[in-house]
């Protein structure tokens, strides 16, 4: 087994014991990069789109970020598991539009305290992937997360995080 194979079998292991609940090694060109994804952001508005530097239009545009992982050979792609609580289930009923979920403020403070365990847990796996890679040699590797950034109750995009 060559070099990067091994250090790329032993960032999963790391990510798994982390906190990772599945973890997968792929070659960046099985990744599609697809500009719809951002209207999901925008239509119907997300209660963060502008408003966390972590979510669009702060976030590098599709075709940007094609180009950014064009120079990268590998992926380590890693999923963690949070269980919804109870209350959230309730509000997810099939009867219910997606307008009314992102305009009901309850539903989003309930999910805001799980999205906070949840970006958090997934943020401590990714970062020390990042990290541990950095200390082999990797000089450019990155880690990416999902979600809107929940450290502060309301993100000032014109200010330093």
């Amino acid at each position: 087994m060559n070099k990067l194979k091994k250090d790329l079998d032993e960032l999963s292991k790391l990510a798994f014991s982390l906190g990772a609940s599945r973890v997968k090694v792929v070659t960046t060109d099985v990744i599609t990069v697809d500009a719809r994804v951002q209207l999901k952001c925008r239509y119907p508005p997300c209660p963060f789109y502008g408003r966390n530097k972590m979510c669009p239009p702060f976030t590098p545009s599709a075709e940007e970020f094609e180009k950014y992982l064009s120079k990268y050979r590998y992926a380590i792609l890693v999923q963690v598991d949070i269980p919804l609580t109870e209350d959230i289930k309730a509000r997810l009923r099939d009867d219910v539009k997606l307008e009314d979920i992102i305009s009901d403020e309850e539903f989003n403070r309930l999910l805001r305290a799980r999205g906070g365990f949840a970006w958090k847990l997934l943020n401590r796996v990714v970062s020390g992937v990042e990290r541990e890679a950095f200390k082999m040699g990797y000089r450019f590797a990155v880690g990416f997360a999902a979600g809107a950034c929940p450290l502060c109750e309301e993100c000032d995009v014109n200010s330093p995080c």
